[in-house]
């Protein structure tokens, strides 16, 4: 069992980086879609 911890362990460790890449690619997506929409609604 703590084996099995331990490599569950490391495997969120080595996911965590690309899910922090991912996060901050999704935040900035969704903040460049905002701000295409609101310049489609104002022009």
């Amino acid at each position: 069992m703590n084996v099995a911890l331990d490599i569950f362990k490391e495997i969120m460790e080595s996911a965590l980086p690309f899910a922090i890449v991912f996060w901050m690619g999704e935040i900035v997506v969704r903040s460049f879609l905002t701000m295409a929409f609101r310049g489609r609604i104002e022009f």
